[in-house]
């Protein structure tokens, strides 16, 4: 089988050692285990925004070391557990980050229609300012979602959301992977949410010599 992202005898900064891992194509992976074991350090080491120290990432069999990190991150999105945002409303927060990627930004229909799957739907005309935090971490993943990369990294998407909001969103976000062929891959400690979404569970550990 081809995996859509490997690593392959993979260190950091020889803190963090990881196991093999492989991730299956168009599938919801959830990745688990205790704080410090670099699952976020992994995220940033699938999209490029770090490099191991030993060891290769794979992405659709290349060596991400040899391709564009400029075009790797348009295909594999990392979204982050704090969320970005600029000021203004929520529409000039698609504009803006479209237009940091130099791409025209989606119709308000468009916009609206992302905001719905991550259970976000408030006007495009409100102001970012008066966002509650979960508010804000729905807005962030619905403005990356919307990029429609090939993989999407979702780091804790959920930590600021109570337990009802939490399932629809990652309900719809899962629906929609599934509709439009995005693989995801999704950081949390909740095992019930695990056990709710999860198509296969990466368990990171603690290395050790």
């Amino acid at each position: 089988m081809e995996y859509i992202l490997s690593a392959s005898g993979v260190k950091y900064l020889n803190l963090i050692e990881y196991p093999e891992i492989n991730i299956e194509e168009n599938k919801m992976t959830f990745i688990s285990g205790e704080s410090g074991v670099g699952k976020t350090t992994l995220f940033r080491l699938f999209n490029g925004t770090a490099s191991p120290s030993e060891g290769k990432i794979f992405f659709r069999g290349e060596d991400i070391s040899e391709t564009d990190t400029i075009s790797l991150r348009r295909k594999i999105c990392l979204v982050s557990q704090e969320p970005y945002l600029f000021e203004g409303t929520v529409k000039d927060n698609f504009d803006t980050y479209y237009s940091y990627r130099g791409d025209a930004p989606p119709g308000e229909e468009e916009m609206k229609h992302f905001l719905s799957v991550c259970c976000a739907d408030f006007p495009v005309e409100r102001n970012c300012l008066f966002l509650s935090g979960g508010e804000k971490q729905r807005l962030f993943t619905a403005i990356f979602l919307s990029f429609s990369p090939e993989v999407i990294l979702l780091d804790e998407p959920t930590s600021a959301l109570d337990e009802i909001t939490a399932n629809k969103m990652m309900s719809g976000i899962r629906e929609h992977c599934r509709e439009n062929g995005i693989t995801a891959l999704v950081i949390s400690h909740d095992k019930g949410m695990i056990g709710r979404f999860a198509d296969s569970v990466i368990t990171l550990e603690r290395r050790h010599d």
